[in-house]
């Protein structure tokens, strides 16, 4: 029995801190064709179409195609003479990770001559140190008492 290889473009979920850099992974297996370029696309809940944001060519060239907000705050690192496509958030003034890039980010290899393969890259950002004061006022015949609940993403507290 022989088992065959299939061509495919690896990756996975990431999920990371508001603030933090995240790097986005994402790898063309089992090919001997040649490269023609990688793309990066991403896609949110309210932009459901994937945009493209990133081109990077064979030589390591990249280039942005669209002002996302991602402009600037993108870096390749990966290495296109061995199929690695990753790319890095990065800081800028003081900020990388934002939750507005919270979505879905595509990695396509395209090659010559089979054509194009992808991965989705699913990104969940979560608030860093979030929290906020809930006040709610119930009434009865006699009295009034006040609630307060202060909700952390780490744990829950009363006051």
């Amino acid at each position: 029995m022989v088992l065959s290889m299939c061509t495919q473009v690896i990756g996975g979920r990431r999920t990371v801190v508001q603030g933090e850099d995240v790097d986005l992974s994402c790898r063309l297996i089992e090919t001997t064709e040649d490269l023609e370029q990688i793309t990066w696309q991403k896609s949110t809940l309210e932009e459901t179409p994937n945009h493209n944001f990133m081109l990077i060519y064979p030589n390591g060239v990249t280039k942005f195609i669209a002002p996302n907000g991602l402009s600037g705050r993108v870096q390749f690192i990966g290495n296109p003479s061995e199929n690695l496509g990753s790319i890095r958030i990065t800081p800028v003034r003081n900020t990388a990770v934002r939750l507005l890039d919270e979505g879905n980010f595509t990695c396509i290899f395209s090659v010559f001559p089979s054509g194009a393969y992808n991965t989705e890259i699913p990104l969940t950002v979560l608030g860093k140190n979030s929290s906020f004061t809930l006040c709610i006022t119930v009434s009865t015949f006699d009295s009034v008492e006040r609630l307060h609940m202060i909700i952390n993403t780490r744990k829950l507290k009363s006051c």
